[in-house]
């Protein structure tokens, strides 16, 4: 199965907002081995919707569409809807009920803009949308199908999950398909092509393997397609199995596990507490470590010291350490390792000093030098990177590359 997507937004053209709907989307849809084989991102005009809608249907009978369902005047897509199918509009009363009872403790009274989200193309079937007030639509009509959802993104994402996939779902029924990722960090993706490029090469031809790299981490994809869903996970199990033996000491997990899941679960395997102090990195590697559900059974807490005077005052690490080899040492990263761990009393204790850029750096660290280092009871461990893509990636890669570090260290690679 092949679907086309045609995404809405003026905004997106422009550069004001990312297009995060569409990514989502096909990440979502390919998941459940369900192709795009077309995408079209255009303004909140009526004949360039109407336009955008021929196009698809003419590469696809099953299309989905995001933009333009909201309160406002600009939304125009409902209406253009209805005229697409030749079809009446009718108010909801459900669809209504639903706006009211969403609305009831944010506003003092529902606006006619409102009322007006639940008058909807008759020949639409609704998609309930808990987290909004503009229902997602299905029209099935002259063996075509249009799916039509709300523009905010987690909107779109839950219609997506709990409305759109599973409706999908039920349209295949002809083959099996199984998806399974290994996730790698700390490894090029040449590197890891060139390790096992024979395991690639002998793949099956209903088995293909994707390569999916992103600031320091690699995530391979296995998709099969056959007609023996069991049989097919044995087939991907096995070749999962021959790259762990290559590359083990890079993988940190499968499928849905980020890195700092898998943080988490080694910690909270070994019953291990772990506090963070940041300088350069500024609070985002512990948002990392704090986007995990239960995370508080193993973090304890953590300090961001960016300033010199905080390192030295609250923190206590040795003035003199900072005047003789600088902020950005191994010496300091160690410091401050240790005195996080012994302030917060933690089995582990991790620690980033750097240069983040774009200003700051100079002819011996230059912007983009990073040291990170993690201390134990009885250890002290320090590296240094260089890598510099910009500040925001730069302090992005830093989390990822000290979160690796962090495991190298509680895994003894």
């Amino acid at each position: 199965m092949e679907v086309a997507l045609v995404i809405i937004g003026t905004e997106l053209l422009s550069g004001e907002t990312l297009d995060t709907n569409s990514q989502y989307i096909g990440r979502a849809l390919t998941s459940q081995g369900i192709g795009v084989n077309f995408k079209v991102t255009i303004p909140d005009i009526a004949e360039d919707i109407k336009r955008a809608l021929d196009m698809a249907f003419g590469l696809s009978s099953i299309v989905l569409m995001t933009g333009g369902l909201g309160p406002t005047k600009d939304d125009i897509t409902k209406n253009l809807i209805a005229g697409y199918f030749r079809s009446e509009m009718k108010f909801r009363p459900e669809v209504f009920e639903h706006i009211q009872e969403l609305l009831k403790h944010r506003l003092p009274k529902i606006s006619y803009l409102n009322k007006e989200q639940a008058i909807i193309p008759e020949c639409a079937s609704v998609l309930e949308n808990r987290l909004g007030t503009a229902p997602g639509l299905l029209i099935q009509k002259e063996g075509r199908i249009l799916i039509a959802m709300p523009g905010v993104y987690y909107e779109t994402v839950y219609l997506t999950d709990h409305e759109v996939i599973p409706y999908l779902k039920k349209l295949v029924h002809d083959e099996s398909f199984v998806s399974r990722n290994i996730r790698l960090v700390g490894i090029p993706e040449s590197y890891i092509a060139n390790e096992i490029t024979d395991i690639e090469e002998n793949l099956p031809e209903h088995i293909k393997l994707a390569y999916l790299p992103h600031l320091g981490q690699v995530k391979l994809r296995l998709t099969g397609k056959g007609n023996n869903k069991i049989i097919l996970r044995k087939e991907i199990d096995e070749i999962l199995a021959k790259i762990y033996d290559r590359l083990e000491k890079y993988i940190y997990g499968y499928d849905d596990t980020e890195l700092p899941m898998a943080i988490g679960k080694l910690l909270s395997d070994q019953k291990s507490t772990l506090s963070i102090v940041e300088s350069c990195t500024g609070g985002y590697l512990s948002h990392l470590i704090t986007s995990v559900p239960g995370s508080s059974g193993y973090f304890k807490g953590s300090m961001v010291t960016y300033a010199n005077e905080i390192k030295t005052g609250i923190l206590g690490v040795n003035e003199d350490i900072i005047k003789q080899f600088g902020a950005v040492s191994m010496e300091n990263a160690e410091a401050m390792a240790k005195n996080i761990q012994l302030k917060f009393n933690t089995d582990f204790g991790l620690a980033t000093t750097g240069i983040a850029g774009p200003t700051g750096g100079s002819e011996e660290k230059p912007v983009g030098t990073l040291w990170i280092a993690v201390s134990s009871n009885d250890k002290v461990i320090s590296h240094k990177i260089v890598f510099d893509r910009g500040r925001l990636q730069n302090i992005q890669f830093f989390s990822v590359y000290a979160l690796d570090l962090l495991r190298r260290f509680i895994c003894g690679i």
